[in-house]
């Protein structure tokens, strides 16, 4: 660890947080917009949270993508979002929505998100293995990361095989020769919830740290820009 702390990682699945918010903090009456968050602040939130020191090296959102065609005005709002988001420093990574037989503008059949869950698990586990981050917070309540979760618990308690050569010098010439090491490798995954409700991603046998999110939390970091405007 270095001197700034350890390196935190927080990896935001923004749709599901932004409907957690809403069920936690919100009626179902309030504005669409009441429920949406500005990413850095919420990740410096949750990595500030931890004990001891840290440094934030990584926010990564993870969100759809309306169509230009099919839904205009979201495509719209959404990209203006997402330039804010780059803007404060912060990884975006869209992927396109899917939209089902029969789906019309403001109809009751719903877009969805495919692959969001993926690409998140795929970079938090890839970066993992590269040692980019001691700590990495999974910002989610969706079940289809929990084996993201496990595979993390899983790689922390598996240590890494470093093979090193080893030359020395002989009559004949140079000898090499090759000895192996085991290298632990320092990597802890956290997960959230939300307060006012139980839902969580969960490990059967292990014990998840959770990093919780209050009302008063929420509010400092909320987000009530009309992107749609």
């Amino acid at each position: 660890m270095s001197s700034a702390g350890r390196r935190v990682a927080v990896f935001i699945d923004y749709q599901n947080c932004y409907g957690w918010a809403r069920r936690a903090f919100f009626g179902a009456g309030d504005p669409q917009l009441h429920g949406h968050f500005k990413p850095l602040r919420f990740a410096e939130l949750l990595a500030g949270k931890g004990p001891g020191r840290y440094q934030l090296v990584y926010t990564g959102v993870y969100c759809g993508l309306p169509d230009a065609t099919k839904d205009p005005q979201t495509h719209s709002a959404r990209r203006k979002q997402m330039a804010s988001w780059t803007a404060s420093g912060v990884t975006v990574v869209p992927r396109a929505l899917r939209y089902p037989h029969g789906w019309t503008a403001g109809g009751p059949i719903k877009s969805e998100e495919k692959g969001i869950d993926v690409k998140l698990s795929i970079d938090a586990v890839m970066m993992a293995l590269r040692g980019e981050y001691d700590i990495g917070i999974i910002a989610s309540c969706d079940s289809d990361l929990t084996p993201t979760v496990e595979a993390l618990i899983d790689m922390a308690n598996r240590p890494v095989i470093r093979e090193v050569v080893i030359r020395s010098r002989a009559d004949a010439g140079e000898i090499e020769t090759v000895e192996t090491e085991e290298i632990a490798r320092v990597v802890h995954v956290e997960v959230i919830a939300w307060v006012g409700t139980s839902t969580r991603i969960s490990v059967a046998g292990q014990t998840v740290t959770t990093r919780w999110v209050g009302d008063k939390d929420f509010r400092a970091v909320q987000d009530t820009t009309a992107y749609s405007i």
